[in-house]
């Protein structure tokens, strides 16, 4: 029984080891590659995300729009930011220990400033599909959207060298989760029907003499 349980062990150990290596290499490839979405748009995007400083003006944005979707979307959104900047920081990131990559690696106009913070799981990436999913429980369509910039914040986490490609995931992953469980506490608001659609169109209506 004790040497099924070491080979057990052994073996996840070794299948942790190998996914840590194919991190890795992905995120080497990611930093030797150049393009202009790289070097241009992805440093950017990265520092506007910032201290959620992209989704805060999205939220601003929505809250004077006058589609009240979009309007319950935006203060969603913002609780369920919140809610997933606060375990991400004070909870997720003290599970497990990992460094930063090294910065030496990314070309010079990609690097950003490392932050002193644990790399797993993305901050960043946990914030923006929260924001994501808290505006997409009340507008799908917007939320849709909103996930494909959360996806380009993720990617540019790993382009300036700042995350490797796994802690992005761990950051998608903690932000959707936290968003699902913030739909299941406080369910969408829904409009309820206009004193017109609650009368019957068979009913007779008519005024007393």
């Amino acid at each position: 029984m004790n040497r099924r349980r070491w080979r057990s062990a052994h073996d996840v150990n070794q299948i942790m080891v190998r996914l840590s290596a194919i991190d890795r290499e992905v995120f080497e490839a990611i930093a030797a590659t150049t393009t202009p979405l790289f070097d241009t748009v992805m440093p950017p995007l990265t520092r506007a995300a910032d201290h959620s400083k992209l989704w805060f003006a999205i939220a601003a944005a929505l809250l004077t729009s006058r589609n009240r979707n979009a309007q319950r979307g935006a203060i969603r959104g913002l609780v369920t930011l919140g809610a997933a900047s606060l375990f991400t920081d004070q909870v997720a990131k003290r599970i497990r220990r990992r460094s930063r990559p090294p910065n030496h690696m990314v070309p010079m106009t990609r690097r950003v400033p490392h932050p002193t913070s644990n790399s797993l799981p993305s901050g960043h990436s946990a914030n923006a599909a929260a924001f994501a999913a808290g505006v997409g429980l009340e507008n799908p369509a917007l939320g849709f959207l909103l996930g494909l910039l959360a996806s380009l914040v993720g990617v540019s986490r790993v382009v300036t060298g700042v995350h490797y490609p796994s802690d992005v995931l761990a950051g998608f992953g903690t932000g959707a989760v936290i968003g699902l469980l913030c739909g299941r506490l406080a369910w969408p608001i829904v409009d309820g029907p206009s004193a017109e659609s609650e009368t019957s169109p068979n009913q007779d209506i008519r005024k007393a003499p």
